[in-house]
């Protein structure tokens, strides 16, 4: 069977490491099966991986207790596993007697992220349960089918049908849960300001973990599928394959003065107007602002040197370009001193 990532732009940017979506469903016969995982689909054949999602209590919580909770969590090996329980409508000939085809089919969708970022779970698994109930309730029943129909050794054609539909329908819902986590932790990132300590952590989180807004296209508003959020930061050039209105063309510590000097530049063909340059230093995930510099007028191709105090023991620095009126975060970096001395 072909990878369910099968276009190479889903594969590359499906690696973000920030989660992992397991959707899954009750067999009569067999208990817990899994249906897919999210970023691959090679999780769902780990045992390791899949420990903490065979024994999580959603299980065996009945409906009236879960809606009482909205999700269920589970704290395993530094990740915490959320999940979330739900019926959707069937119409598959079941094994056991007693229950009639119409018997609604039980789901378990559950979203595994790093303690770090816990704070952004539980709105995450709402959006990715409410999108697969709305979008493929009717259908579900359809794609359980199919995995079934595949562990029959000698297939009948109608097997092999239903195998191919629920591979279909397998690919479109990795793609809605591949575009909600984009479009999720795009507006987490773009929403920067928080006063929640908790959220503060998590964001520096992500931006520890090499996470960044690579290109705005259009700049001025434009839409989230233009955007390649995620891209893992180059040193001081620009990201391949996407482009930046700025360009981190130098790096420099001066032992001497004690201080970091970054050249900037405006790499594309029009001005750059109110932009704001911050440099903040990090010490056990929070975040401390050592320079704030609001450029009115940034020419094209024009480099502009910032320089900002170093501290002694703090070795990780975070770089932001962001637009002064919109909030709007162009550029984020991250400085490791050790990777320029």
């Amino acid at each position: 069977m072909a990878n369910i990532f099968d276009d190479k732009s889903i594969r590359d940017s499906s690696s973000l490491d920030l989660c992992e979506v397991f959707l899954l469903y009750f067999d009569e016969m067999r208990g817990h099966m899994p249906l897919l995982s999210y970023p691959d689909e090679k999780l769902i054949y780990d045992p390791k991986v899949m420990r903490p999602i065979n024994i999580h209590s959603i299980w065996f919580l009945d409906f009236e207790e879960q809606e009482i909770l909205d999700h269920v969590d589970l704290e395993y090996k530094k990740k915490v596993y959320f999940a979330k329980k739900f019926l959707v409508k069937s119409e598959r000939k079941k094994e056991r007697a007693g229950l009639k085809k119409e018997t609604p089919e039980t789901i378990i969708i559950m979203v595994a992220v790093p303690n770090e970022i816990e704070i952004f779970g539980s709105s995450l698994i709402k959006k990715l349960s409410k999108i697969i109930q709305e979008k493929y309730n009717d259908i579900l029943w359809e794609l359980i089918e199919g995995e079934i129909a595949k562990s029959v050794v000698i297939k009948t054609k109608l097997m092999l049908d239903n195998i191919k539909k629920s591979y279909d329908i397998k690919r479109n819902i990795n793609f809605d849960i591949h575009n909600t986590i984009l479009k999720y932790f795009g507006d987490v990132v773009m929403d920067s300001k928080s006063d929640s300590i908790k959220k503060q952590k998590a964001m520096s989180f992500l931006t520890l973990k090499g996470f960044y807004i690579s290109s705005l296209k259009g700049f001025k508003g434009a839409p989230y599928d233009d955007i390649n959020l995620f891209e893992k930061a180059a040193s001081s050039k620009m990201l391949q394959g996407t482009f930046n209105p700025f360009k981190i063309s130098e790096i420099n510590f001066s032992k001497n003065s004690q201080e970091l000097e970054v050249v900037i530049e405006n790499n594309s063909e029009g001005n750059m107007n109110s932009m704001q340059v911050t440099i903040s230093h990090i010490r056990e995930f929070f975040e401390k602002e050592i320079l704030n510099e609001i450029v009115d007028e940034w020419y094209p191709h024009e480099e502009l040197l910032f320089v900002a105090p170093l501290y002694p023991h703090i070795d990780s620095y975070i770089l932001n370009i962001s637009k002064k009126d919109k909030k709007l975060k162009i550029l984020t970096k991250l400085i490791e001193i050790q990777k320029y001395m």
